[in-house]
């Protein structure tokens, strides 16, 4: 309840994520009328209608919406740890299912299974505002239960879930990353025939997912991600819209201070810590390789960190309770770590800068220039409401429907690289949106063809000088 009070009160009082939802109004209205989009144009199409549709209902609409996502990814990660736990009992590995079933937890079995939510929300300390996703948290904790042990009906909602995700947003290409992973770590484990683990982690009774069923899994959901408009484009185009791979290289969703600043020292470390503890393998590397797929991922991305904790926390609690065993452990421990995390989500909500600066900067440029203007923003989720309001922009927070040509000329303006100038000629910007203390900022500030129209305390609006 603790950990449950921090995040509403936390969702309650951030400041929504304005780009990207006015971008989902506009992208609804496109689709409206030109019909839905063919190829990478058509990410997120029916996400902008869910997205549209909540936000139409108010803003309390849109933070009750998105404190329900976190809930209950958090409710799910819990439930894959209970689910652990009784898959897990000691001494009872070989025991037929009906008799384990009906076996006591172990003596501090119950208690650990309540850390693993806090645990992942430490992760996400700084990613609990309106609008900022967690939509996609919710169903990837979702995905992870269909995943484990599968049956014919999971196979089936897996199929029914991969599809709906993967129209919804791009995100939904963790839905065949993970059922792959999960098919891989699978075959290994039944490769290493490690019968004495298998026994005393209760696989040798019930057996781990069937090696076929694991991979009729991983191919419903590569066939499942095709079912979008973007067809088999689907995965190259969410890799760029996620900000993987090599097209995306060098160009950032927004800037590093708005992406998990609090969850890397803190979330990730105590993760990898109690990971580096108790381990991740406690049923095998079907559960492990997950886990190191998401934190690859979030290595690369800090938007990723709450994918690795929602992965992470179960594997670990897993791994914890073959250590305790019949350990009693102490009652005010899982009560505890959850208070803790519920306060470090509201300090750590309190201490990260949401500034609505550059968006009321682009803003303003739209509204000036929106018939002629083309806008150029360093960070290119900063052009989400530009785009939004009917200006084009150069590249907007979505990234894949620009072409490679964008993306190249958006990479190269703000590194600096040689030819930057000529590369922001060629794009047609007649805007430059930019951090202050920026290099490309104190370039254009030096340069006659570039005037600032306005600026604030972080940001700066250039526009071309009058020839």
């Amino acid at each position: 309840m603790l950990l449950a009070a921090g995040i509403v009160f936390t969702v309650a009082r951030a400041t929504p994520d304005v780009g990207p939802i006015a971008l989902a109004g506009r992208l609804m209205r496109e689709t409206l009328d030109g019909g839905v989009p063919l190829g990478a144009a058509s990410l997120g199409w029916l996400g902008a209608f869910a997205m549209t549709l909540v936000s139409s209902l108010g803003s309390g609409a849109v933070v009750c919406a998105s404190a329900a996502c976190a809930l209950g990814a958090f409710a799910l990660v819990e439930f894959r740890s209970r689910a652990g736990a009784s898959a897990d009992q000691p001494a009872v590995g070989a025991a037929p299912p009906a008799v384990r079933a009906a076996l006591p937890e172990a003596p501090g079995t119950g208690r650990l299974k309540l850390l693993a939510p806090p645990l992942a929300a430490l992760c996400a300390l700084d990613a609990f505002a309106p609008g900022g996703g967690m939509g996609a948290w919710l169903a990837w904790a979702f995905v992870l239960v269909l995943l484990d042990r599968p049956t014919g009906p999971k196979l089936a909602a897996l199929a029914g879930a991969t599809v709906l995700w993967c129209n919804l947003e791009p995100e939904g290409l963790l839905a065949p990353l993970a059922a792959l992973a999960v098919a891989a770590g699978a075959t290994f484990d039944r490769a290493s025939r490690r019968t004495d683990a298998a026994a005393d982690s209760g696989q040798a009774g019930e057996g781990a997912p069937s090696l076929r069923r694991s991979w009729l899994a991983a191919l419903i959901a590569i066939a499942a991600a095709c079912c979008t408009p973007a067809g088999f484009r689907f995965a190259p185009a969410a890799l760029v819209a996620l900000h993987l791979g090599p097209a995306a290289r060098g160009i950032s969703a927004s800037s590093p201070g708005a992406i998990a600043p609090h969850a890397y020292p803190a979330g990730l470390a105590l993760a990898v810590a109690f990971a580096l503890a108790a381990g991740v393998r406690a049923r095998g590397l079907r559960e492990a390789l997950p886990v190191l797929l998401v934190f690859v991922l979030a290595l690369a991305s800090g938007a990723f960190l709450p994918f690795f904790g929602i992965a992470a926390a179960p594997a670990i609690v897993a791994g914890l309770r073959k250590i305790v065993r019949r350990r009693s452990l102490p009652a005010l421990l899982a009560p505890g770590l959850a208070a803790a995390a519920a306060a470090a989500i509201v300090i750590a909500a309190s201490a990260t800068a949401r500034g609505d600066a550059p968006t009321s900067l682009a803003r303003r440029e739209a509204a000036e220039h929106a018939a002629g203007g083309v806008l150029f923003c360093a960070q290119p989720v900063w052009c989400d409401v530009a785009r939004a309001a009917g200006e084009r922009v150069v590249v907007d927070g979505r990234l894949a429907p620009d072409d490679a040509t964008a993306l190249d000329e958006q990479r190269t303006v703000v590194a600096l690289v040689p030819g930057w100038r000529a590369s922001l000629r060629r794009s047609g910007a007649t805007a430059v949106l930019a951090a202050k203390d920026s290099g490309l900022a104190t370039l254009l500030g030096l340069s006659p063809a570039w005037r600032a129209a306005a600026r604030d305390g972080q940001h700066v609006l250039y526009e071309r000088a009058a020839p």
